[in-house]
């Protein structure tokens, strides 16, 4: 199994495009995707990860930073391999 961790704070639209990407790649097997919200300020990224069947999202009550995001991902992460993506990566379409 592939765990892929990304971090996000208050850029909702990034994560949005982000995430859809992710799932328009071809992949065969098992992957989970964890999304850690730093404390963001508003509703929009937990919004987007629950139209996302395969997002586990959790959210923090005070920022942390990136790096705890990534550390606590990893801490729920079931992949014997891990993926760290930032919330504004996007995919090149074929």
């Amino acid at each position: 199994m592939i765990s892929i961790i990304i971090p996000v704070r208050n850029r909702p639209d990034e994560l949005a495009r982000c995430l859809k990407g992710l799932l328009a790649q071809r992949r065969n097997g098992p992957h989970e995707v964890l999304v850690i919200d730093d404390a963001s300020s508003d509703d929009d990224s937990e919004r987007v990860c629950a139209a996302v069947p395969v997002v586990t999202y959790t959210r923090l009550d005070r920022h942390r930073g990136s790096a705890y995001c990534r550390n606590l991902g990893l801490l729920q992460a079931h992949g014997a391999i891990v993926l760290f993506l930032d919330s504004d990566v996007t995919f090149l379409s074929e």
